[in-house]
């Protein structure tokens, strides 16, 4: 079955952001707020996801992916081989079809390695602004289906929430 990018749907996230929130609510520490993303959109969502993170001088970004069974993989992506550039380039959640990257980019990139078909991602902060403390990262969902429950429409006020929650670990 080929994936299609996620559409609006009527599913709410609110339960997922109302997890976050209580999930995060003590924990004060970026990797610790990463960990616990990761971990709960990729159970809410049954899709594997990905939440990277810029070390404070953006040499590199640490990685977690999380299965849609919980089992979790932490990982150090080096330069390009993140290609969240071209999401933190567009600015917003956008599905990202493998097959309309380049192949340099899809040969040098480790998040590329992990679709079959697309990525649904969102860079944060998010919104960006120049108060923010929160180092430059992006959350990204692996093929996910058309009956994923975060889409276009939500992922966005998803990552503003993330973005708020990395402000003050």
């Amino acid at each position: 079955m080929v994936n299609s990018p996620p559409t609006e749907t009527t599913t709410s996230s609110t339960g997922l952001f109302e997890k976050l929130l209580r999930e995060l609510a003590n924990v004060f520490d970026a990797h610790g707020v990463c960990y616990a993303v990761t971990y709960e959109i990729a159970k809410y969502c049954q899709t594997t996801t990905l939440v990277g993170i810029s070390d404070p001088l953006q040499r590199h970004y640490d990685v977690w992916i999380c299965d849609p069974d919980g089992n979790m993989k932490q990982t150090r992506w080096h330069g390009e081989q993140s290609s969240f550039s071209h999401l933190m380039d567009l600015g917003k959640a956008e599905y990202l079809d493998k097959y309309g990257m380049s192949a340099s980019e899809l040969v040098k990139s480790e998040l590329w390695q992990l679709p079959k078909d697309g990525i649904l991602g969102v860079p944060f902060p998010f919104p960006t602004t120049n108060s923010q403390n929160t180092l430059p990262g992006a959350i990204c969902l692996i093929d996910p289906g058309e009956d994923c429950p975060l889409n276009l429409d939500n992922l966005e006020p998803l990552a503003t929430q993330v973005t708020i929650i990395l402000d003050r670990a």
